[in-house]
């Protein structure tokens, strides 16, 4: 039996919960042995000052107990810690480091020949080849040829016409394959629908922090807190398990549709759903063990 108002408290959370020690400690990282302390108000049996206080807020949160309320009950029992100073962090660092570091000075080094190298490229290989464009070369002289031939004016390159040819009859480069015309094309993407067979599920945690348990066809695929103001989905093929402590604010759907009949704040829901043969989403609450049928 516990001797500590705080212990017995956070025992009947857990207990009231359904969570197991282990659960706890696969949680919350803190190991069964201190749990156990904790819960028997085993108080010198836990780490000094600071890291008990650590232990137990954590431990509250876990049960869905505020710190705040776990800190009051164990200052209460235990007086002489309130006189313990929290942790203060160094406003000013311990090592005075140079303004200009080596790393900075590198940095600029690095930088500077980069950009050297980038203008030199541009000078001695970009600029040549854009002054070269711009000068006619033998393909412009033969086409203006042709086309002062087709007018009946005598060529660039000098003589008279012996022949005026229509414009319509130059040669044409042949049209591009289908092939090569779509490899040039960049499809539109398109969206991937979700499909009608499956199953998601939707939990979202406005205003506490909420702690959950998640199996997809058989397979635990989560076992942690959803903090407030985050939202998780979880998708399967035809089975999704839900275990948790819920809370008011909490806000649960499946396949988007939002699921009213939750269990009373603080107690622990045990939900299932399930694909019926004619496609239909079938509920289950394996607190009660019955079920419920919806559309899909």
């Amino acid at each position: 039996m516990s001797m500590s108002e705080l212990g017995a408290t956070l025992q009947r959370h857990r207990e009231e919960l359904g969570l197991s020690l282990e659960e706890i400690e696969a949680v919350t990282r803190i190991r069964v042995r201190y749990l156990e302390a904790i819960e028997a108000g085993n108080w010198d049996a836990l780490p000094p000052g600071v890291y008990t206080r650590g232990l137990l807020k954590m431990y509250g949160r876990a049960v869905g107990m505020r710190p705040n309320s776990v800190m009051r009950m164990y200052l209460t029992e235990r007086p002489t810690e309130a006189r313990q100073p929290e942790p203060q962090l160094i406003s000013r660092p311990l090592v005075t480091e140079p303004r200009v570091s080596f790393e900075t000075i590198y940095s600029a080094v690095v930088l500077l020949l980069a950009a050297g190298l980038f203008g030199w490229m541009i000078v001695t290989q970009l600029w040549p080849r854009i002054e070269a464009s711009r000068q006619p070369g033998p393909e412009a002289t033969a086409t203006a040829a042709a086309v002062a031939i087709a007018v009946g004016q005598p060529s660039p390159t000098g003589g008279t016409p012996v022949a005026t040819v229509r414009a319509d009859t130059r040669p044409t480069r042949p049209p591009m394959p289908v092939s090569t015309t779509r490899a040039l094309t960049s499809p539109t993407p398109k969206a991937t629908a979700t499909p009608a067979s499956g199953l998601w599920l939707d939990v979202a945690a406005d205003a506490d922090d909420i702690w959950i348990i998640v199996r997809a066809d058989g397979d635990e695929v989560f076992n942690n807190f959803v903090r407030a103001g985050e939202s998780m989905t979880f998708q399967a093929g035809d089975r999704l398990y839900l275990k948790s402590g819920l809370t008011r604010a909490t806000k649960v759907s499946i396949n988007g549709t939002a699921i009213d009949e939750l269990p009373a704040a603080g107690a622990v829901s045990e939900l299932e759903w399930t694909r019926g043969e004619d496609g239909s989403i079938v509920q289950t609450n394996l607190r009660e063990g019955n079920a419920a049928s919806g559309s899909g």
